[in-house]
C-alpha cells in the first residue's frame, strides 16, 4: 500500500513540474515573440517561423530510422481530420501573433488558455457522452473565463502594460487571441483524432503546418511586410 501510494506521489509531484516548467516555458516564450512581432509584421513571423520549423520537423523525420513511416496515406476516416488541423492550425498561430502585436502578452495567454476549459468541457461533452465531467470542473472553468473576461477588460480599458495603439487594433487582437484560444480546443481534438487512428506524435507535428506557411506568406505578400523585412533588407 505504501509503495502504491509514494509511486503516486512521485508521478503526481513529476506530472506538476513538468506542468509549471510547460507553463514557464510558454510564458517566456510569449514574451520573446511579443519583442519581434513589435518589429515586424505578424504575418511575416509567422511565416519565417512555421517554414524553419516545418523544414527541421520533416528533416529530423527523414533521417530518423524510429520515424521512417512518418509519410503515410490519407485514408477516407482520417482526411476531414487532417484538413482540419491543418486549418486549425493557421487559424491558431496567425491570430495568436497578431494578438500579440497588440495585446499585452500576459493578457493573450490568459485569454487564449481561459477560453479552452470550459469549451473543451462542453465538446467533450458532446463529442464522449459516456465521461461526464463533474460539476466542479465546470465551475473551475467558469472561474478561469470570467478572469480573462476581466483582462478582457483591462485590455480595452487602457489598465494592461501596452500602451494601446487603437482602440480597433487593440479589439481586434482581443479577438484574435479568443479565437486563437477556440482553435486550440478544436486542434486538439482533431489532433486525438488522428492519433486514435494512428497517428504518431511525430507524424501529426510533421504534418499540420501545411496550410499556415502558404497562408501566412499570401498575407505577408500581401501588406508587402515580407519583401520589406527579408527580401529587401535582408533581415
Amino acid at each position: 500500500m505504501y509503495d502504491i501510494f509514494r509511486s503516486f506521489s512521485t508521478t503526481f509531484m513529476l506530472g506538476t513540474v513538468f506542468l509549471i516548467g510547460s507553463a514557464l516555458l510558454n510564458a517566456i516564450n510569449q514574451v520573446y515573440y511579443a519583442k519581434y512581432v513589435q518589429e515586424i509584421s505578424p504575418f511575416t513571423f509567422t511565416f519565417v517561423s512555421f517554414f524553419v520549423t516545418s523544414i527541421t520537423f520533416n528533416v529530423i523525420s527523414l533521417f530518423s530510422k524510429k520515424n521512417k513511416n512518418s509519410i503515410r496515406r490519407l485514408s477516407s476516416k482520417d482526411r476531414m481530420n487532417f484538413i482540419s488541423l491543418n486549418g486549425w492550425t493557421a487559424i491558431i498561430f496567425i491570430c495568436f501573433f497578431f494578438a500579440l502585436k497588440y495585446v499585452e502578452p500576459a493578457i493573450v495567454s490568459a485569454i487564449e488558455i481561459g477560453v479552452g476549459p470550459l469549451l473543451a468541457l462542453f465538446i467533450g461533452k458532446w463529442l464522449y457522452p459516456q465521461h461526464t465531467a463533474s460539476k466542479v470542473e465546470f465551475l473551475i472553468g467558469i472561474g478561469i473565463l470570467i478572469g480573462s473576461i476581466v483582462l478582457f477588460w483591462a485590455s480595452l480599458t487602457g489598465h494592461s502594460g501596452i500602451e494601446m495603439i487603437s482602440i480597433d487594433l487593440t479589439v481586434k487582437g482581443l479577438i484574435a487571441s479568443t479565437i486563437s484560444g477556440i482553435g486550440a480546443v478544436l486542434a486538439a481534438i482533431y489532433s486525438k483524432r488522428l492519433s486514435d487512428s494512428g497517428w504518431s506524435s511525430t507524424q501529426i507535428l510533421d504534418h499540420r503546418f501545411y496550410a499556415i506557411i502558404p497562408i501566412a506568406a499570401v498575407l505577408a505578400f500581401t501588406q508587402d511586410s515580407l519583401y520589406v523585412t527579408v527580401l529587401k533588407n535582408g533581415k
